[in-house]
């Protein structure tokens, strides 16, 4: 659940409330309520940027050390979405 990004060093969680809903040696419930604890501490204000858009924006971030949730937006504004995946050079491991 913690893994070290292959160029920074820094560690990250690596965690998802959607995908991830077990951990090797816990019980079902214990393991979910770590999952909703670390879930809930990385929504904390003081780890979330939120982007203002304006024309012309673009933005971009590391896959590798970054969760994102979708967040309302006007559905009658057009909006241009393309996604670019790099390949690296080894896997991100746990660390």
């Amino acid at each position: 659940m913690v893994r070290r990004h292959p160029v920074t060093g820094r560690k990250s969680l690596y965690i998802s409330p959607i995908y991830n809903d077990e951990v090797e040696g816990m019980s079902p419930a214990a393991a979910r309520q770590l999952i909703e604890d670390l879930t809930g501490l990385a929504a904390e204000a003081r780890f979330v940027y939120r982007h203002r858009w304006e024309t012309d924006d673009v933005l971009l971030w590391d896959n590798r050390c970054t969760m994102h949730a979708v967040t309302p937006h006007d559905p009658r504004e057009r909006r241009v979405m393309h996604r670019t995946t790099i390949v690296g050079d080894a896997p991100v491991l746990a660390g």
